[in-house]
This record gives C-alpha cells, structure tokens and sequence, in this order.
C-alpha cells in the first residue's frame, strides 16, 4: 500500500543503523521526489514512552527515535487531566509506543498500584490508539533514588530539596523501566 507523504509532515527522519535505510515513524521512506511511503521496514525502530505510575505523581521517560536508549522527560502530577496531558507528549515528541512500570506485590500477585494502573492503561489504549506495554518496575526507584544520592555532588546540589529530589527518583524510575524494555526488545532481534 502506497501513502503519499507531504513533505510537512516528516518531523522527524533518521538513518537505522540495522538495515541502512532513511525512516520516519517507523517506516521507510523512498528518496525518491515523491516522497512516498516504500515498505514497513523490518528492524522496526520507533519512539517509546515509559510511565512511572504513583499516586501522587507521575514520572515521564522518552526514548531516542531509535528505540534504544531512556532519558527521564518529566514529571506531572496525578490529576483526572493526566491522560490528556501525556496525549500531548505524545503527539508534541512522535511516541508511537508506551511502556508501563508493573507493579507487583513480592508473591507475585497484583498490588493495589497495580489495581489503579490496569484500567488507566486500558483508557490510554482507548484513547491514544497506541500498544501500552507492561515492564516490570521491581526496584527502579530505590536504584533512581541511589543514583540521585551519588558521588560527585556539590555542597550545593546536597541541600537540594526533597520534593525535587523526588522528581528526579520519578522521571529516573520512568527512564529505568522504559530501558528496561527497550533492552528486552532490543536484544531479541
């Protein structure tokens, strides 16, 4: 199936490093004058979106357009506006994926996080029309947190306050399970 791409809507285009083509969004591009979609490419690389669901905040991570590596985004607070909130990351970067930190108790069976996180993941399935993955979050923020208490840090960034500290233990959480993912996925081709 051919599509017509106009030459406003590519944002974004990179080289995949796997099969050596030009790409936006996933597919490949024909360098041709017209512009037009050629073929899905195989390697499928594509930007994600890791989520670290709290009930009090909520940590944002993005992937390059690749798929391959995490950087923490942002954090927003928990709100009946988050699911339009992330729509608009998702439209504003190209996400075309997310990924959901699953919470589990130690014995396996969903925690009550993890109650709260099943219906908000089918309401973004429904409303952002993206896969929403789970990956499985044990122990990101307590190594966020370790991170953020590393070596290396001034008198200064010492007295940082607590809630940014815990902005950053978010967003980080967020990068770490979206990595998480992306290690998985990425190891299996």
């Amino acid at each position: 199936m051919q599509t017509a791409l106009h030459l406003g809507e590519i944002r974004k285009t990179f080289l995949c490093f796997a099969c050596k083509t030009r790409k936006v969004s996933g597919y490949v591009i024909a360098e041709s004058d017209t512009q037009k979609f050629n073929k899905l490419c195989y390697c499928v690389a594509m930007k994600y979106m890791g989520i670290d669901f709290g009930t009090k905040r909520v940590g944002i991570a993005l992937s390059d357009d690749g798929g391959t590596i995490a950087f923490p985004y942002e954090i927003v607070s928990q709100s009946k506006d988050l699911v339009d909130t992330l729509q608009a990351f998702v439209l504003k970067e190209g996400v075309e994926e997310i990924v959901i930190g699953e919470s589990i108790a130690n014995d396996g069976t969903n925690n009550a996080l993890m109650e709260k996180i099943l219906p908000f993941k089918e309401v973004l399935e429904q409303k952002l029309g993206l896969k929403v993955h789970f990956q499985k979050e044990f122990m990101t923020s307590h190594f966020a947190s370790a991170s953020a208490d590393g070596k290396g840090k001034s008198a200064h960034d010492a007295r940082q306050t607590k809630q940014k500290k815990s902005d950053a233990v978010d967003a980080s959480a967020a990068a770490l399970i979206l990595q998480r993912y992306l290690d998985k996925k990425n190891s299996s081709h």
